[in-house]
């Protein structure tokens, strides 16, 4: 089980990495001439979360936490500084460089914090592997901003998704059940399991490290071809006598038969009716692989909508997306006209007492819930004793339409009308309650 753990801790930590490093290599490449040691970064992130660990659940004082991990940072950070050659920075650029060096230095020691602090459930991982994907979309979208392609960044999406697939299927399996296999298959379900963790384990690896295996391979090239230097001619002229070809003279090397050019077969004479039917062919099967390209994306587009519109539970069936489609665009419009449409059931006293709400939620008073329309009148006409007599007006006969059933005339509502726009006029518009209640109180 602590096995498991551990490599569970390694796929976690190299998800963090591979789009960590993406960007840390990105931006460095604009102002440092070497790339961001690779080594550097999984050590830092890896102190970060060591140290985590080491310091939960011991009861320590928070101050010898936080200088234990400025400690490791910066015995880090000095060490990845003095490689870089920005231990004594000269000009701006070299300022710059320094402080985007310890900027991303920084952000992978709290990545390997914030990983040991999130722990390793599905969950967390989830979660993880989601953030990974929108990092990179970024990522993309940032290499074509500033017109830079970026190998390094692509070779590391790849590791990113061998180390998320082991990730998951590790953290999914950390039940601790009894596993039981079928007679005969315990041996081979254990061989393909340890397959597959060697083949994503190593294949993530191999991505992460690969610009460093390529100039690896590329010195280790170079040595072997300086050191077998003196061996070519004795190697040439034992594959000539292995591969005669022509003439060969007694003591002499291989020649071409005179008046040849020295090929073995010549190139066959093309037609121009051959040459129309390769270009007819090849264009034909560019069209059928483009046609059936577009076939194979639509369809999948449409199992896509057919799988997001079905239901979650096991053996639920896909809704009719045409219906379903429809009905949506029904709701938001209906949504609309209502915000839209002033409600007709209300007569106009009621629209001016709503207005009248609308106002004082709009000035820091709404209504209380267990509060009549005479107490919001009065408690209204405290901070704003010079609008009392609109209050009480809009408040009575509304009261009076609405509880006492009193039909009000044209004239009484022309009355009212004038009280509401006498609060709603321009210079009240910026009569808040704060003022108003500090005048009151003074």
């Amino acid at each position: 089980m602590r096995n498991k753990t551990s490599l569970l801790a390694i796929a976690a930590g190299g998800m963090e990495i591979a789009w960590l490093y993406a960007f840390t290599n990105l931006f460095c490449s604009l102002v440092i001439p070497q790339p961001f040691p690779i080594q550097a970064a999984i050590l830092t992130l890896a102190l970060g979360f060591l140290i985590t660990r080491l310091t939960e659940g011991r009861g320590w004082r928070i101050i010898y936490v936080l200088l234990l991990h400025l400690a490791g940072f910066c015995l880090v950070e000095l060490s990845l500084i003095n490689h870089l050659g920005l231990a004594h920075p000269i000009g701006q650029q070299e300022h710059f460089a320094l402080g985007l060096v310890v900027f991303w230095s920084l952000m992978f020691w709290l990545g390997g914090r914030a990983l040991a602090h999130r722990g390793l459930s599905h969950r967390a991982v989830c979660s993880r592997f989601d953030a990974g994907i929108g990092a990179f979309i970024l990522f993309f979208l940032l290499c074509i901003g500033i017109e830079q392609a970026h190998s390094t960044g692509y070779l590391l999406v790849f590791s990113f998704f061998f180390f998320s697939i082991l990730a998951l299927a590790l953290a999914r399996d950390q039940g601790g059940g009894h596993r039981e296999y079928l007679l005969g298959y315990r041996g081979v379900g254990l061989i393909l399991s340890f397959i597959a963790l060697v083949l994503l384990l190593g294949a993530g690896l191999v991505f992460l490290f690969l610009p460093y295996l390529t100039q690896a391979a590329a010195t280790a090239y170079g040595i072997l071809q300086r050191a077998a230097a003196p061996l070519v001619p004795i190697l040439i002229r034992i594959l000539r006598f292995l591969f005669r070809f022509g003439t060969s003279p007694p003591g002499g090397e291989a020649v071409p038969p005179p008046g040849s050019s020295g090929e073995i077969l010549p190139p066959p004479e093309t037609s121009w009716w051959m040459a129309l039917i390769e270009r007819i062919m090849g264009w034909g099967l560019l069209g059928a692989a483009v046609l059936a390209g577009l076939l194979a994306l639509g369809w999948g587009i449409w199992q896509l909508i057919r799988w997001l519109s079905s239901s979650a539970d096991h053996g639920g069936q896909p809704v009719d997306i045409y219906q379903y489609l429809r009905s949506l665009w029904l709701a938001i419009r209906e949504r609309f006209r209502k915000m839209l449409q002033r409600p007709r059931y209300l007569t106009p006293m009621a629209r001016l007492y709503a207005g009248l709400l609308a106002w004082g939620r709009r000035r820091g008073l709404p209504p209380l819930p267990a509060e009549t329309p005479r107490e919001y009148g009065r408690r209204l006409g405290k901070y704003y004793p010079d609008l009392k007599g609109d209050f009480e007006q809009i408040v009575e006969s509304f009261n009076g339409e609405t509880y006492g059933e009193i039909v009000l005339d044209e004239e009484e509502l022309a009355s009212v009308r004038r009280a509401w726009r006498k609060l709603s006029t321009p210079i009240r518009w910026f009569a808040r309650l704060p003022f108003n209640q500090s005048h009151t109180q003074g």
